[in-house]
């Protein structure tokens, strides 16, 4: 922003609410129903962010992470790494269903994104953040012959992108890489 306003919950719910509203009506026109089926739903999500921006438009959005959580993180890591590893902790044999089992990997995943995202990217930091926990919840698990994930897993890339994340980094490799990786499993697609 060239004026030197500070971004602001609100003026982003009215840019996402400008360009999800444009997405569909492109869609529309273009009369595809597969385009305008993966239109619909990412408009969807752009609404619901839209709608949680205006929710929480009274204070600016601040920093990215707070350096206390990072500090906490990284202790509390620490603390369970070096429990199990000297048998202080002792953990639930592999084949039992426990959230304990998840509990370091998502510690080190949380991690590793807060420290790809400095603080210092301010209220862009927090969509990053943010982006990449939809893309997790959207993309990362769904098969490669999955007809959506190929532009799902753009989509979600182009967010994190615009907002200066390392999509790369955050998400690993994308879709087309994978799919070419693999040999192109039946259903995926190819890029043109």
């Amino acid at each position: 922003m060239s004026s030197g306003k500070t971004l602001t919950a609100e003026m982003l719910a009215d840019a996402l609410g400008c360009f999800w509203n444009a997405a569909i009506g492109d869609a529309r026109d273009k009369q595809d129903s597969r385009v305008l089926a993966v239109a619909s739903s990412m408009a969807e999500g752009f609404a619901a962010i839209e709608s949680r921006l205006r929710e929480q438009a009274e204070p600016a959005i601040t920093s990215a992470v707070d350096g206390e959580v990072l500090k906490a993180l990284r202790k509390a890591e620490q603390f369970i790494a070096n429990g199990i590893e000297l048998g202080f902790i002792r953990m639930p044999d592999a084949n039992t269903p426990d959230s304990a089992h998840d509990t370091l990997p998502l510690i080190r995943a949380a991690l590793s994104q807060a420290q790809a995202v400095p603080a210092s990217m301010g209220a862009a930091g927090e969509i990053v953040v943010w982006a990449v926990g939809r893309w997790n919840a959207e993309v990362k698990d769904r098969p490669l012959v999955n007809v959506h994930r190929r532009s799902l897993d753009d989509s979600w890339r182009q967010v994190i992108r615009h907002f200066g994340g390392n999509a790369k980094e955050l998400c690993g490799p994308a879709h087309d890489e994978l799919v070419a990786l693999a040999g192109n499993p039946s259903g995926g697609e190819k890029s043109s």
